[in-house]
Formats: structure tokens, sequence, C-alpha cells
């Protein structure tokens, strides 16, 4: 049995994903997973030996500087007005929430570098 090149439109019996073999919902679900675990690789590599050689101010203030830039939720009120579907109670909880987050961050942070007591009570 000899073998012809394919005709046009057939396949070699290798299959040629469509459209509809990944979904926006799976995509999503996979882009979160490996990056969760690319996180965690990073983490137990890199992070937490660096952050066991560290007093412990030292190594809580570069964790708590990630959440103080949770300001940038206030990005909602453009988006909003440019046409992002959000309800106003829902842009309010999202602001309220990351801003006060954030406040609480840099509280924490000049906290632990002046070496207060109650540091340890703002994380």
């Amino acid at each position: 049995m000899s073998r012809s090149a394919p005709r046009c439109g057939r396949s070699t019996g290798n299959r040629v994903p469509s459209r509809s073999d990944l979904t926006l919902t799976s995509a999503a679900t996979l882009a979160n997973v490996l990056n969760f675990v690319i996180f965690i690789m990073i983490a137990t590599w890199y992070v937490s030996p660096w952050l066991a050689a560290r007093s412990r101010a030292d190594a809580l203030a570069p964790l708590l500087w990630v959440q103080a830039f949770r300001h940038v939720a206030l990005q909602i009120f453009s988006a909003q007005k440019f046409g992002f579907a959000v309800s106003d109670g829902s842009k309010d909880q999202i602001v309220t929430g990351d801003v006060i987050g954030m406040l609480l961050a840099l509280a924490a942070i000049f906290a632990l570098r002046c070496r207060w007591r109650a540091a340890p009570f703002l994380i």
C-alpha cells in the first residue's frame, strides 16, 4: 500500500487543533495553574532562602512593598468611564479595599523601618 500526498483539505492523521479545542475558561485556568507553579518555584528557590537570612523586620518589608502599589485599582474609575462594565457598588468596594490595604502596608513599612513595637500588629 503506497502513501500518496494528501489531497487538499485532507489530514494525514495528524490532527490540527480547531478553535473550539481550548475554551476561554480552560485557557485562563491553564494560565493560572502555570503561573501558580512558577511562583511556587520562585518562592521556594529564591525568595524563601533570601528571607530566611534576614531579620523579621527586614524580611517583611519587601513583602509589604508589593501591597503598597494597590492604588492601581483607582484605574477602575477611568475603565468604567470608557466602557468597562462594573457597577458603582463593586467599583467602590474594590477601590476602598485596595486603598485601605495600600495605606496599611505603608504604615506597616514605616513602623518596621522605625522599629516600633506596634509594627507586628499592623501586619
